[in-house]
């Protein structure tokens, strides 16, 4: 991520390239030196589809099935957790840590916590009971279960707008890995270890099928959870308007929407881009807050680097202040980050001015501001939607007022109607699907997520109990090479 951020992708991809055949070449060097197993052919066919084979397959694939729920909860630490953690405050050990720069201390700490397992916890817990790898892999979902309870606390705190530290969620990756040391590598050597000589290949396999299967169940559970979007398919030619409204409970606000269904016509072609034209940084200051007086007010800035590659710098001041303010620069805490704060100490909009700057160019400079209000009362929604919009006909028309807020942070209920259709349109509100929601959204949204798979890795853990229970297990041992039959180490 960092060689990403500072240099290109064609220097983040190229370093691990490289690499990669740096490490082809040592293990052509070394090819020498290990052992080579021989294909085995039609033994290997009749031992695995034998009825002892088939059978080993079984039962462990029931056991994988258990795995696969813990690569379903694992694989989103590098997905749904980089998500969040760019609604977190990433600053720590005076750096500003990048989204997805936080998942690379799993490998970090999987390298740590071998050794400590290996001579610290394995022994302590085998002298409270025998510690097979069925148990070691039982202990292992359940300590997978907090690792998703840590992210739904978190998205609990956003949601009533805080801004956690970003060690929240490095405290989650700690639970996740430890996990990872109970399941994957107990999981993988139990593996070999049950699988018949020809078979161990083919086991091994199987097991690594399982993470195929939990991303599978991830993407089905995402699938599934996913609310209509907000559409409606145009019967005629015309100007159709449609009115979106946004309710807080207390006030609500109404726009109107309207969308021209005609032929598309002939574009013009576009005017070639300047040559080496580089694109700005982008800064992005947040949507107006409204907080009473004497609150602490946090803001949300956001920037993009465009083509530039170097360090954010960031700037936050106010620009304007009410009339009997006492505020300055001042009184802003982490001025020079992301997500600075103030208390504002009078009634009134105070205007504060985002600045960022990328690297050492002296254009590579982005300006955005924002209002805070200051007052007790209700603000009413702010509607953000493309107002004015041609579509082409026989199409269905998607409709997105998703970016609509609400300043004092109230949870909003949204409606779609048609205030008028072309003549000769049959279409009624009830043309419109998904007209209860702003744009696309989710059924299971923040903490209500997380705490959906925590529930599902519980239900697996205790489930696996008894299948483990029930589980004889049989070991295959390799047989040590015969001298002769392969060359171990050769110095010819």
């Amino acid at each position: 991520p960092v060689l990403l951020d500072r240099y290109g992708p064609h220097v983040a991809f190229g370093v691990p390239g490289g690499l990669m055949l740096l490490a082809t070449f040592v293990f052509w060097l070394g090819r020498e030196k290990f052992v080579h197993i021989p294909a085995g052919g039609m033994g290997f066919l009749k031992e695995t589809f034998s009825k002892t084979g088939l059978k080993i397959i079984g039962r462990l694939c029931v056991i994988y099935i258990f795995v696969a729920m813990f690569w379903a909860l694992f694989d989103q630490s590098s997905s749904a957790w980089v998500l969040q953690a760019d609604k977190m405050d990433r600053n720590l050990l005076g750096l500003e840590w990048l989204p997805s720069q936080i998942g690379a201390i799993n490998p970090v700490m999987i390298m740590t916590f071998i050794p400590i397992f290996t001579w610290l916890i394995y022994p302590a817990l085998n002298r409270v009971f025998p510690l097979t790898p069925l148990r070691k892999i039982a202990i292992g979902f359940f300590v997978a279960v907090p690792s998703f309870l840590i992210p739904a606390w978190i998205e609990t705190q956003i949601a009533g707008g805080e801004l956690p530290n970003i060690i929240w969620q490095i405290a989650a990756y700690v639970v996740l890995t430890a996990a990872e040391v109970f399941i994957s590598i107990t999981a993988l050597e139990f593996s070999y270890t049950q699988a018949p000589q020809k078979m161990k290949s083919l086991i091994l396999g199987f097991f690594l099928m399982s993470v195929s299967l939990g991303n599978l169940f991830t993407a089905g559970v995402n699938h599934f959870i996913q609310n209509p979007a907000p559409s409606f398919t145009p019967d005629v030619e015309g100007t159709y308007v449609l009115a979106f409204k946004a309710d807080d409970g207390k006030a609500s606000s109404v726009t109107n929407v309207t969308i021209h269904v005609l032929q598309p016509k002939e574009e013009e072609a576009a005017p070639p881009a300047t040559a080496n034209a580089k694109s700005l940084p982008t800064a992005n200051a947040g949507h107006l807050r409204a907080v009473p007086a004497g609150k602490l007010a946090r803001l949300y800035g956001t920037a993009s680097k465009g083509d530039y590659n170097g360090a954010f710098d960031y700037a936050w001041t106010f620009a304007a202040v009410p009339e009997g303010s006492a505020l300055n620069n001042a009184a802003l805490a982490k001025a020079n980050t992301r997500n600075p704060n103030f208390t504002p100490d009078v009634d009134g909009a105070y205007d504060l001015q985002f600045v960022v700057k990328v690297g050492d160019a002296a254009e590579a400079v982005a300006t955005n501001s924002v209002t805070v209000q200051a007052t007790a009362e209700n603000l009413p929604p702010v509607m953000m939607v493309d107002s004015n919009q041609t579509r082409p006909p026989n199409q269905a028309i998607a409709l997105s007022g998703a970016d609509t807020f609400d300043p004092n942070g109230d949870a909003l209920t949204y409606e779609w109607s048609f205030v008028s259709v072309p003549e000769g349109s049959a279409l009624t509100a009830e043309s419109i699907s998904g007209s209860q929601f702003p744009g696309p959204t989710s059924k299971l949204t923040g903490a209500t997520y997380y705490l959906l798979f925590a529930g599902l890795m519980l239900l697996a853990a205790l489930v696996f109990i008894p299948v483990a229970m029930a589980y004889k297990p049989k070991e295959y041992l390799q047989d040590e090479a015969e001298s002769g039959e392969t060359e171990v180490d050769s110095d010819n």
